[in-house]
């Protein structure tokens, strides 16, 4: 695998792990048709800037959430902290190198969803690096 194949890699592998799905968000990839519900939230990975040589590589973790419009931000906020609970300060193995989390998180609440006025986003962003460790 290759350093952006790796940051896939290892950003999905988080939300697919039981400890994720045991907090019971729905959860797609960017570029998945197949989404359905009143709450659930979108991943697109951000390869940003080249990292500190050429096989590193910084970026951002994009997530849409998607919620019940006309409830407030309150869960929004508590999306947030979760997934900040999540990814704040971890460090992700990969097959060749590792993603860490070492910045903190920001959150911008936007407005209805024009394809679903019943739902309203907010986008959460968290910058990332990734690395091959030193043999």
């Amino acid at each position: 695998m290759g350093k952006f194949t790796d940051v896939e890699f290892g950003i999905h592998s988080i939300f697919s792990s039981i400890d994720w799905k045991s907090k019971s968000i729905k959860t797609y990839p960017s570029n998945f048709d197949e989404i359905i519900g009143q709450e659930f939230l979108r991943l697109t990975i951000i390869p940003a800037n080249p990292g500190i040589n050429f096989q590193s590589i910084s970026g951002i973790l994009n997530v849409e959430i998607f919620s019940e419009s006309g409830k407030g931000p309150k869960r929004f906020y508590e999306l947030s902290d979760t997934l900040d609970a999540s990814l704040v300060g971890k460090s992700i193995n990969t097959p060749n190198g590792v993603v860490q989390f070492n910045r903190g998180s920001a959150l911008t609440l936007k407005g209805r969803d024009k394809d679903n006025p019943t739902l309203f986003m907010a986008l959460y962003f968290l910058p990332f690096d990734f690395y091959f460790p030193e043999v």
